[in-house]
């Protein structure tokens, strides 16, 4: 951030080979593609189409869900859920 560049201009701290958004991204992405797993697909709590209007207006008046979100499962908690995900993810980033 300091030096204004991206990670395809050397931006990254860390920088890895095929590395298409950063260790910190896959960490993201595993932690989103989580919550919509357990909560739309798993748990049945919500509807895409709910989670989306809920990003849409950036939660304002979808508290609920936005709580909902926060707690579900994250990746760093030596839960198998979701380090799942962060492998396959990351695996799929760096081919």
């Amino acid at each position: 951030m300091k030096r204004g560049l991206d990670v395809y201009e050397g931006g990254e701290r860390y920088p890895r080979n095929g590395v298409c958004f950063g260790q910190r991204g896959c960490v993201d992405v595993a932690d989103a593609f989580a919550a919509i797993k357990k909560l739309v697909f798993d748990d049945k709590k919500i509807t895409m189409a709910k989670l989306m209007e809920a990003l849409k207006s950036n939660w304002e008046g979808h508290e609920d869900i936005h709580q909902l979100c926060l707690k579900a499962p994250n990746n760093g908690n030596d839960d198998d859920y979701v380090d799942d995900i962060f492998n396959y993810v990351s695996l799929k980033c760096n081919e």
